[in-house]
C-alpha cells in the first residue's frame, strides 16, 4: 500500500511540476505575443485643404458632413463606423465662427488604403473617415449668419492631427425654402445624397428622388381649378457642381394610367408647368445628372435650388430640393499616392 501511495505522489508532483512548466511557457508566449502584436504608429503628414463642404441646418433639419485624414498606416483594425466612439480615433475639437449655438459631433466612419512604392518597398497611405453630424443647441436662434468651421482637430493613436477644412453651415440659401418646408412640396425631410467618386468615374453622377407636390402651394383648391405651378429654372447655390440634365417622369393623365412617359427639361430655357389637373392624381419621380465644377477639392457638397412662379406671375419662388455630396476618397487617395511616389 505504502509502495501504491508513494507512486500516486510522486505522480502528482510530475504533473504539477509540467503544469507550471506549461503555465510559465504560456505567460511567455503571450508576453513575446504582446511585443509582437501589430501596434501601429502613424506619422504627422501635411494635410491638404481637401474640402468644400455646404450643409444646411435649423431646427428640422440634422445635416451631416464627412471629413478625411492622410495616415501612413491602415488602422482599418480600429473601425467603429458610428455605432460607438473608439479611444483609438477621435476628435478633440474646431476652430471657426458663430459655432457656439451648434452641437457638432464626429465619429470614425471608415478607412480607405492604397499602396504607394518607396524604395521598391511597398507603404502605405490610408484616408481616416469622419462623420459629423450637426444639431442644434437651447440657444439656436435663426440669425441669418453663416456658421464656418476652418479646422478639425483630431487624435490619431495618440498623435495629434489638425486638418484644415472648408465646411459652410447655412440656415438657408437666399430666400429658398428647404424641401420640407416648401409650400409646394408635402415631404417630412432635407435630403443629403452622398456619393463615393471612383478613380475613373465619368465625371457626371445621376441621382433619382419622388416629388411629392403640395397644390396649396399654388393656390389649388380643387383637382379642376386650372391653378399651376412653373418650374422657371436651377442652380447649385454654391456652384461647386453644375446640372447637366433634368428628367421628370409622368405616368398618368388625370389619374388615368398612360405608358411611362419621360419630360426631359430644356435646360438652356426651362419652361415646365405643374397644373393641379395633373398634381392632384400623382406625385412625380425625377432623375437628374449633374458634374463638377469645383475641381480643386475631393469632398464637396451643395445644394440643388429649383426656381419656379405661381399660376403666371413674374415673381420667381425658390425650393431647395437636396444637398448632394460628392466624397472623392479614392481620387484623393490617388494624387496623394502619386505625390508620394515623386519624393
Amino acid at each position: 500500500m505504502n509502495s501504491i501511495k508513494n507512486s500516486i505522489n510522486l505522480i502528482f508532483v510530475v504533473l504539477n511540476i509540467a503544469l507550471f512548466v506549461m503555465f510559465s511557457a504560456a505567460c511567455n508566449t503571450d508576453n513575446d505575443g504582446d511585443e509582437n502584436e501589430y501596434n501601429p504608429k502613424v506619422s504627422v503628414l501635411e494635410q491638404p485643404l481637401t474640402t468644400n463642404i455646404n450643409v444646411y441646418a435649423n431646427k428640422f433639419n440634422y445635416p451631416t458632413f464627412k471629413i478625411p485624414i492622410v495616415i501612413d498606416e491602415d488602422i482599418s483594425q480600429y473601425n467603429f463606423y458610428k455605432t460607438q466612439n473608439s479611444d483609438k480615433t477621435y476628435v478633440t475639437g474646431m476652430t471657426g465662427e458663430h459655432l457656439d449655438d451648434l452641437e457638432i459631433v464626429g465619429r470614425q466612419y471608415d478607412c480607405f488604403s492604397g499602396l504607394y512604392w518607396k524604395f521598391q518597398n511597398p507603404e502605405t497611405l490610408s484616408l481616416c473617415v469622419f462623420e459629423f453630424t450637426v444639431a442644434l443647441k437651447e440657444n439656436w436662434f435663426a440669425n441669418g449668419i453663416v456658421r464656418t468651421i476652418s479646422e478639425i482637430t483630431f487624435n490619431i493613436l495618440d498623435l495629434i492631427i489638425v486638418v484644415p477644412v472648408s465646411v459652410k453651415i447655412f440656415e438657408n440659401e437666399g430666400n429658398s425654402k428647404l424641401l420640407n418646408e416648401s409650400p409646394i412640396f408635402r415631404t417630412g425631410t432635407y435630403p443629403t445624397r452622398s456619393t463615393i467618386m471612383t478613380p475613373n468615374y465619368e465625371g457626371k453622377h445621376i441621382y433619382y428622388m419622388a416629388l411629392n407636390w403640395e397644390m396649396k402651394g399654388w393656390g389649388a383648391k380643387r383637382w379642376d381649378d386650372g391653378t399651376y405651378a412653373t418650374i422657371v429654372g436651377f442652380r447649385f447655390a454654391n456652384e461647386a457642381l453644375r446640372l447637366d440634365s433634368f428628367i421628370i417622369e409622368v405616368d398618368n393623365i388625370e389619374g388615368k394610367d398612360i405608358e411611362l412617359r419621360k419630360d426631359v427639361i430644356d435646360l438652356a430655357n426651362v419652361h415646365y408647368d405643374l397644373t393641379s389637373r395633373n398634381c392632384y392624381w400623382s406625385d412625380n419621380s425625377v432623375q437628374f445628372e449633374i458634374a463638377i465644377l469645383d475641381n480643386e477639392h475631393d469632398m464637396i457638397s451643395d445644394a440643388l435650388i429649383m426656381q419656379y412662379t405661381v399660376n403666371g406671375g413674374s415673381e420667381i419662388h425658390e425650393a431647395n430640393l437636396m444637398t448632394v455630396e460628392l466624397n472623392g476618397y479614392y481620387t484623393l487617395l490617388d494624387r496623394l499616392v502619386a505625390i508620394y511616389e515623386k519624393e
